[in-house]
């Protein structure tokens, strides 16, 4: 009978054993993408083990439920205490009972994954219920058989509240049913039977009690052991950091004395560039100067040699100029000559075509004249022929 005991979290264990905790990492990486826009991959248990989605999903739900996140943390404790600010937040804000969370091992250390799972998906089931986020278990379901039912029931793992109290009537049935068949087959044996049963429940309460305060005080020696090391490791840390920060703080000031120096280095060699320059460009002004008295010199003798040329040239031009007008005017007169001489010869050619032309005109109409008097000669000779051959047709 002990073992046909669930609590809450054993209903929603039992549901998530085995072939069931692929289902429930399925609709996990589900709701946290859904909810976050976040891919966690395959592996559920290593995109929770440090906490931040976590964190993430809490302040999703209920904005700035834990205020402080240790981001992409790699220290134990780190990751330690965003799981626990995690569980903080869903028992004092999302006022979840204790039995629907889990222990921070069960993550970190990987013993208890299941109930990790269920603690998700009570979390979703709440989101959905109180704030409207988004929750897989909207559509998708796992199946539970109950024992000694006829039909298979398909529970999902938020109603087990449910699913309990229906196994402890289950229960009560059972035992008024063989209490009822002991009672009739001998009182006697039924009463000792009963006296043995009750033995037999005290002391598997004793054992469950002894059991339960061992495990408490091995979890707190554990937490205990835990928090030391924590402690060690913070204190570790923050030594880490100040000699961190010493080294970082020497550092900088070695840099500034080597900027500093650097520093006056370049001063002294600017000015050491300055005063060279200086020279050079007094250098440079004194031999423009030389060379450009000397091209002005260069320039004024260029001048008038190209002034003398551009006049030689201009006479040339102008002596050119006159010999080429002067040919043009006796060319303009020769084809002013030829031009007389081609009109008076073309004007002879036109009278001479006109003239054929007509004559062709006037033989064309005698032939014309000619062939309709044939015609209309012909047409009088049919009708002719044809007036005989009507009269004789008659006759």
């Amino acid at each position: 009978m002990a073992d046909r005991k669930l609590s809450i979290y054993g209903a929603s264990r039992a549901a998530l054993q085995k072939s069931q905790k692929e289902e429930a990492e399925k609709l996990i990486r589900e709701w946290i993408k859904d909810l976050l826009g976040l891919d966690v991959g395959l592996d559920v248990h290593e995109a929770l083990e440090d906490g931040v989605v976590l964190c993430s999903i809490v302040n999703t739900l209920v904005p700035g439920a834990v205020p402080k996140v240790n981001p992409a943390p790699k220290l134990a404790f780190k990751k330690m205490e965003n799981v626990n600010n995690f569980l903080k937040a869903c028992e004092k804000i999302l006022w979840m009972p204790p039995t629907h969370l889990f222990d921070s091992r069960d993550l970190t250390e990987g013993k208890n994954l299941p109930k990790v799972y269920t603690c998700l998906l009570n979390v979703a089931d709440i989101g959905r219920k109180k704030y409207g986020k988004a929750t897989p278990t909207n559509s998708v379901r796992l199946p539970f058989q109950l024992p000694n039912w006829r039909d298979s029931k398909r529970l999902t793992v938020h109603n087990v509240q449910k699913l309990h109290e229906m196994l402890q009537e289950e229960e009560k049935k059972q035992k008024q049913e063989e209490i009822m068949a002991k009672f009739v087959r001998t009182a006697s044996a039924r009463t000792e039977k009963r006296k043995g049963r009750e033995e037999e429940i005290s002391e598997m309460k004793r054992k469950e009690q002894e059991a339960e305060e061992a495990e408490r005080k091995e979890r707190e020696e554990m937490e205990r052991v835990r928090m030391e090391r924590w402690l060690k490791e913070k204190e570790e840390y923050e030594r880490q950091e100040k000699e961190r920060e010493m080294r970082e703080k020497e550092e900088q000031e070695r840099k500034e004395r080597e900027e500093k120096e650097l520093q006056e280095k370049r001063e002294k060699i600017a000015e050491e560039e300055r005063s060279k320059e200086e020279q050079e460009r007094k250098e440079r002004e004194e031999r423009e100067r030389e060379e450009r008295e000397q091209a002005e010199k260069l320039e004024r003798e260029r001048l008038i040699k190209e002034r003398e040329e551009r006049e030689e040239r201009e006479r040339i031009f102008r002596e050119e100029a006159e010999r080429l007008e002067k040919e043009e005017q006796e060319m303009l007169e020769l084809e002013e000559r030829e031009e007389r001489e081609r009109l008076l010869k073309e004007e002879a050619e036109r009278s001479e075509r006109e003239n054929q032309e007509r004559n062709e005109r006037e033989r064309v109409l005698e032939e014309q004249a000619k062939k309709e008097a044939e015609d209309q000669e012909l047409a009088e000779k049919r009708e002719n022929g044809e007036r005989s051959r009507e009269r004789e047709r008659r006759n």
